[in-house]
């Protein structure tokens, strides 16, 4: 049980500084994928639909950590609780 709690407050650290860390994450993956010449890009969104993740953003790199690295450690946190 101790090892779920550290990994648990592990998590909850890196989701109170997600920006920061998600940065550096997000440097490392463009580095990844200009070696496969692979291009940034948002998934197209909907303005009315309700049911999609409709995260508003400005960059991709803002998109991704909203909509992907934000909500995978938030859903991960609560599954360990």
């Amino acid at each position: 049980m101790a090892n779920v709690t550290s990994v648990s407050d592990l998590l909850s650290k890196q989701r109170v500084n997600a920006k920061d860390n998600f940065k550096t994450l997000y440097a490392q993956v463009k580095k990844i994928a200009a070696k496969f010449d692979i291009k940034e890009e948002i998934p197209r969104v909907c303005r009315l639909q309700t049911d999609r993740n409709n995260v508003p953003d400005s960059t991709e790199e803002e998109y991704y950590r909203r909509a992907v690295y934000v909500s995978y450690l938030d859903d991960f946190c609560n599954s360990l609780k």
